[in-house]
């Protein structure tokens, strides 16, 4: 399991671009360098980098080829692209086509490094804050607040409420035995010992609470535990072309 953020960079295998590897190495994150573009890309692909630098080549091949497969994907990874002073022209297309930021060389490392760690504090927070939001059906769950929003009410839930929905809505659609959310939910320091019976109530509350939308359910599953499911409506046309029926 990667405990690392990734960083790829694309570009050629010099001195200034090995610099800026062992550079960023030094700060706790994963560096890839490959100055060939389809084993840059299998890497953009299967390791999914927070950040990738697309640093310029000596020779006439052009860094936006990669950049341009890269957004296909559509993927939350920031670009930066680091160009020469005697194209400037290339900033504006690194801007056009989605760059982040683009440098001009010579920069300056620590500057680099300092964007970096921005970047990477900035998607860090919007990655815990994604794990922290579910949409369920109609209703919209901020774990973090512990509210439930549906259409234009707000229902705060209690911790216990909230944080078995948590555990319900990260295993969605798999099961969760009883064991597993009194261990989760309840902890050893509290003042009532936690069974059987307490949590059904704690699942009828939340069965109550989502009972605005059909499509939401906690399932109960005997002898196993709960399953939260969300059923996807099946939406019919509401204007059909006869040209079909005609006889």
């Amino acid at each position: 399991m990667k405990t690392k953020p990734a960083i790829l960079i694309y570009g050629p295998d010099c001195d200034s671009t090995q610099l800026l590897k062992k550079s960023l190495e030094q700060e706790a994150v994963e560096v890839k360098l490959c100055s060939d573009i389809e084993h840059a890309y299998s890497y953009y692909h299967d390791e999914n980098p927070i950040i990738c630098i697309l640093h310029e080549f000596s020779s006439q091949e052009s860094c936006f080829p990669l950049a341009k497969r890269m957004l296909d994907l559509s993927r939350k990874t920031y670009l930066i692209f680091i160009f020469k002073q005697d194209r400037m022209i290339n900033f504006r297309l690194g801007y056009q086509l989605g760059a982040d930021d683009c440098l001009m060389i010579p920069y300056d490392i620590d500057e680099l490094k300092l964007r970096l760690k921005a970047m990477v504090r900035r998607q860090i927070e919007k990655s815990h804050k994604s794990l922290m939001q579910f949409t369920l059906g109609k209703y919209i769950f901020d774990a973090q607040k512990g509210v439930l929003c549906f259409n234009d009410s707000k229902i705060h839930l209690t911790s216990r409420e909230a944080d078995l929905l948590l555990l319900l809505c990260r295993r969605m659609n798999k099961t969760v035995s009883k064991d597993d959310a009194l261990n989760t939910v309840w902890s050893d320091g509290d003042m009532i010992t936690p069974n059987s019976r307490i949590l059904s109530i704690y699942i009828f509350k939340l069965r109550q609470i989502l009972k605005n939308d059909p499509s939401v359910q906690i399932v109960t599953l005997h002898r196993e535990g709960y399953k939260l499911m969300v059923n996807q409506p099946i939406i019919i046309p509401d204007v059909i072309s006869y040209q079909y029926f005609r006889v």
